[in-house]
């Protein structure tokens, strides 16, 4: 087993996702064995590597605490538990204050969670206008109920980075949802510029290996930003209030499996609830929430299960990771956003795009998989959303056409614009190397 699991950490560091048979059988290590702390350690390793040891806080408000119709077994909102006594709606400068106190507790996504049949439309104006009104650098998702291309395009346009959602454990089953729908929303997500944000949940004691390697690789299928692992809370009053929570350790352990699963797909990996034992197996992203919890039957004026920021922040601390929040500057490094760090220089994204679709036409996760290769972005990978931009940007130009199976294609406008490009750039070679040699 430990040959096994020393071949699924190198194909992870080489950027190769496990098959389901390989999952499975990692999934099976005996629990709290010495293969069992193998494989964790592996994960932390690997996790080091992915995330260059950098850890990250999932600020989360619940926006309504309320009723909902689909009566997911799980979840304590179901209207036929009849749980939810005094309805409550997080009102638009409640919110700001709580995503304002986030971020400057050292947030880097915040998340605003609603039941199904929330006004999407309402939650884009709130994303104007916390944008607005709390300043800093953090990224705003949503966790909302299913949608189409053109919304998820609306979303991106108004500030959204990314969209939560899965295809959970024993959906249709569990839930009333259709499984086809979830994954149209899921699917719609990913041929957006949005990021999906997507973890196996919620999980029990009563899911199979299988079950929990089939739901993990649909997060790959669409191409998941942040996966990981969510644990099945009971609820009190729930059809699933009874049955036992899965063991932490376990939950360790499946998420020690996933980080080594995800190849090059999956940088980040959450874990939730805050599990100790998961944050050194692998797991780098953590939970802090408030507001309405579906995994509970209270409603939540301060953070849920006594995990605050400075508490995340610690735990991720222990852990051996640096909170992204924390990171400082080396003091004897160039002032941060100085040119001379390369970061500020021109990447010529425009004709390395150009020069991949004159070689074959190419959805955007091929094009940003491909740019990576290239020199001025081997060091500095490319920001999807900032990709997804200049794609839009190049099509207004007649640069590039997007064709009907969602493909970028080059117009021979676009071809007569890479070989100015050539051009250009060879002059600009002789002009950086006579520079280079006058600075010495």
């Amino acid at each position: 087993m430990k040959k096994a699991i020393d071949i699924a950490k190198e194909k992870c560091l080489q950027g190769i996702a496990l098959s389901k048979d390989q999952i499975v059988s990692l999934l099976s290590v005996p629990l709290k064995s010495s293969d069992d702390a193998y494989l964790r350690q592996a994960a932390r390793d690997v996790a080091r590597q992915k995330s260059n040891n950098l850890a990250y806080i999932w600020s989360a408000i619940g926006m309504d605490y309320d009723s909902c119709p689909m009566n997911c077994k799980f979840c304590s909102f179901g209207a036929e538990w009849d749980l939810i006594k005094k309805k409550h709606i997080f009102a638009d400068e409640d919110v700001i204050k709580r995503v304002k106190a986030y971020v400057e507790g050292g947030a880097t996504y915040i998340v605003l969670r609603t039941t199904q049949f929330y006004s999407i439309d309402s939650l884009i104006e709130q994303v104007a206008r916390i944008e607005a009104a709390v300043p800093g650098n953090y990224k705003m998702i949503l966790n909302v109920g299913e949608f189409d291309l053109v919304t998820a395009e609306r979303m991106f346009d108004a500030g959204v980075f990314g969209v939560y959602h899965a295809l959970r454990l024993r959906e249709g089953l569990d839930t009333p949802f259709d499984p086809q729908i979830r994954m149209a929303t899921m699917d719609s997500i990913y041929r957006s510029p949005l990021a999906l944000i997507s973890l196996v949940e919620p999980l029990g004691i009563e899911h199979s290996n299988e079950e929990i390697a089939d739901c993990f690789i649909n997060t790959l299928r669409f191409r998941a930003a942040i996966g990981g692992t969510m644990a099945r809370v009971p609820v009190k009053g729930t059809p699933l209030g009874d049955a036992p929570i899965i063991d932490e350790s376990r939950l360790a352990q499946i998420t020690a499996v996933l980080r080594l699963s995800g190849g090059d797909i999956i940088k980040d990996i959450c874990v939730h609830p805050v599990s100790a034992e998961a944050l050194t197996s692998g797991a780098n992203v953590m939970v802090v929430e408030a507001g309405a919890i579906p995994r509970d039957a209270q409603y939540f004026v301060t953070d849920w299960a006594n995990t605050n920021m400075e508490r995340a922040k610690q735990l991720l601390t222990d852990a051996g990771y640096q909170p992204a929040c924390l990171k400082k500057d080396n003091a004897s490094s160039p002032p941060q956003g100085c040119a001379c760090t390369g970061k500020n220089l021109e990447k010529f994204v425009q004709p390395i795009i150009l020069s991949l679709l004159c070689k074959n036409p190419s959805n955007g996760y091929q094009l940003i998989k491909q740019m990576s290769n290239f020199a001025t972005l081997r060091d500095m990978p490319p920001d999807p959303s900032g990709i997804y931009r200049y794609l839009k940007a190049m099509e207004k130009k007649g640069f590039i056409i997007n064709n009907t199976e969602g493909l970028y294609d080059i117009t021979e406008q676009g071809r007569h614009c890479l070989a100015n490009w050539r051009r250009t750039l060879h002059g600009y070679q002789k002009v950086l190397a006579t520079l280079s040699a006058e600075l010495q």
